[in-house]
């Protein structure tokens, strides 16, 4: 149950997948805190301030410009940025891993149409919680509605892993 709780923490609390984690469960044990991970290295280590221009994004994601304009293309990437922050950068770097085996941005499209209908969803229900002028609330729906996604998140990881266990 330890072991469980760890994992389902450090999905839900630092983002990472099953891969790091085991790795860092073979090297820490249960015993570390999840908040060790953010100082390892990895394709989902804790998301820093970044600021890329697409040059910097397509070299820091290992990529071509042709594939940032697939991207581009199906929605993924917002065209035209003039710079880029850590979760384009995770989006991308995630994006060429799939790309590598065999799915390539046309097959994300129902990935993004689902996401936006999830932050529709979730603004929809963190709306009402915001009043015009009032600063403090607008902050308060913005962590409700930062709290709703990270619950989605994890909601979904774990509809997809059952899904795939039962196939």
């Amino acid at each position: 149950m330890d072991r469980l709780r760890f994992v389902l923490r450090a999905q839900r609390d630092r983002f990472w997948p099953l891969k790091v984690i085991k790795e860092h469960l073979l090297e820490h044990g249960i015993d570390s805190e999840v908040t060790s991970i953010a100082s390892r290295p990895g394709p989902s280590s804790a998301l820093q301030a970044v600021r890329l221009d697409r040059r910097g994004l397509g070299r820091e994601a290992s990529v071509d410009e042709d594939f940032l304009a697939e991207l581009e293309q199906y929605g993924l990437l917002e065209e035209g940025a003039l710079f880029y922050g850590s979760t384009e950068l995770e989006l991308v770097r995630a994006a060429r891993e799939l790309a590598e085996e065999g799915l390539h941005p046309r097959h994300l499209v129902m990935l993004r149409t689902a996401a936006e209908r999830q932050a529709h969803m979730i603004r929809s229900v963190a709306r009402p919680r915001s009043r015009a002028g009032d600063s403090a609330a607008q902050g308060e729906a913005q962590d409700f509605a930062r709290d709703l996604g990270e619950s989605m998140i994890t909601v979904h990881g774990a509809v997809l892993r059952m899904s795939l266990r039962e196939h």
